[in-house]
């Protein structure tokens, strides 16, 4: 299911806004745009994603990463710098918003000689595309762009069409507020221009739901900002929708833009052989070289294996193979036995033992009685593509006197199912019946 587009806002639209509001264009060169009774305005509006520029990136990552230094997917959240730190966000992320009200200064002054007596100066910017700035960050950032660095402008209205989106439920929010920087002068035309504003936002929302709109002629909703900055990612999680009643858990299930189409490999598995069994698979396969020459050079040769080979992702887990049981399963002839048959028999138990494992996961919140000893599963899932996801897991003992909590992964990039299938191969590696799980969003 895809997500539905709001239409873009083109200039001939608010031409068609202040005409209905009794002003009119402006169309000499280099003029301000718009001349409505006692003002002047200049329309700008804020298309471009913010964070999407690589210098302002490495800004902002170096901001970031100061404050989760080993994390491997970094969440950008503002709420979380200090006093210092925030003004030098701000700063950062104020740059397009200054280029533009710079030059509508320079606009306005130059438009404003014109006319005696002076009209009132306004600049009216929209953030139709900036999605980094929430609104009230938006006013925030231009109320203190227009103070800092220019002198010619008397009003600012800031504004912008804000469209959220679970695929399902659609929200649009307009925003249209004045910001009085001079405050001698008045601007009474506003109220006409923003009820003006309010019948063309009222149109533009019936046609969200009436009309499809193209891609190319619209924007999609708000969603995750995500960049990547010497290997590692940082996310800007989109804000969480409210809890819908379309969708049985009140939430869109969340988008995953893995790629992955199935779980990849979770383990590499090798037989454990008795000294009993060990015999009698030798006696059968005498000339098998992975088979060794005794049963000592055998145990070496499969505690070499799992040093060599184990991987955190995908361990190396070890299972004991019995004979009896191995020619149980087999049917070809004995004959034709290889040592990749035995590993083959070992794969099949731990198929079979991983998937008695995912038929008991259990959500620990939920779970009243708890084993002596289980494997955990936290998902730290982070805004909507759970492509941005982090799992730990642990092995955890409650038994009393023996109580301990085993980091076996911290922060991994993994996604809740692919997590789950990573700890279960765990469990049956530390030969642990329970896998739970916590999910925590961020």
């Amino acid at each position: 299911m895809e997500y539905i587009r709001v239409k873009n806002i083109s200039e001939s639209d608010f031409d068609a806004i202040v005409k209905d509001a009794g002003g009119v264009r402006i169309s000499s060169e280099g003029s301000a745009d718009y001349l409505l009774n006692e003002a002047l305005i200049e329309l700008k509006f804020v298309q471009d994603e913010g964070f999407e520029k690589p210098t302002r990136q490495k800004k902002i990552a170096n901001l970031f990463h100061a404050l989760q230094p080993h994390a491997s997917v970094v969440i950008v959240n503002p709420d979380l710098l200090d006093k210092t730190n925030s003004r030098d966000y701000y700063n950062i992320v104020a740059g397009p918003i200054k280029t533009h009200v710079k030059k509508a200064d320079k606009q306005l002054e130059a438009t404003a000689q014109r006319y005696n007596p002076k009209p009132i100066r306004v600049l009216v910017i929209l953030n139709l595309g900036y999605t980094a700035l929430s609104p009230d960050e938006f006013k925030s950032v231009c109320f203190k762009c227009v103070l800092n660095d220019t002198t010619k402008i008397d009003w600012v209205v800031c504004g912008g069409i804000y469209f959220h989106s679970d695929k399902m439920d659609n929200y649009l929010f307009a925003r249209f507020e004045p910001v009085p920087i001079n405050v001698n002068r008045t601007f009474p035309s506003y109220d006409a221009l923003a009820n003006s504003w309010g019948s063309f936002v009222e149109r533009l929302a019936t046609s969200l739901i009436r009309e499809i709109t193209p891609p190319d002629q619209g924007r999609l909703p708000v969603l995750d900002l995500a960049f990547e900055v010497d290997g590692i990612r940082y996310v800007k999680p989109s804000p969480a929708m409210p809890k819908s009643n379309f969708w049985p858990s009140g939430r869109a299930p969340r988008d995953n833009t893995s790629g992955l189409t199935k779980c990849p490999p979770v383990a590499r598995v090798f037989p454990a052989l008795s000294v009993d069994d060990w015999k009698l698979f030798k006696e059968k396969l005498p000339t098998i070289h992975n088979l060794q020459s005794s049963y000592k050079d055998w145990q070496s040769f499969q505690a070499s294996r799992e040093h060599e080979r184990s991987e955190i992702l995908k361990p190396l887990v070890i299972l004991d193979v019995k004979y009896s049981s191995f020619t149980a399963w087999i049917s070809k002839p004995s004959d034709n036995w290889q040592f990749a048959d035995i590993c083959e028999f070992a794969t099949h138990l731990f198929e079979l033992r991983i998937r008695d494992i995912l038929e008991r996961l259990k959500d620990k919140e939920k779970t009243k009685i708890i084993p002596p000893e289980y494997i955990y599963l936290i998902v730290h899932e982070i805004g909507q593509d759970e492509v941005n996801d982090l799992c730990s897991i642990y092995y955890v003992s409650e038994t009393p006197g023996f109580e301990r909590e085993e980091v076996i992964l911290k922060n991994e990039k993994l996604f809740f199912k692919y997590g789950v299938v990573v700890a279960a191969s765990y469990a049956v590696k530390r030969k642990v019946d329970v896998v739970f799980y916590s999910k925590r969003q961020g």
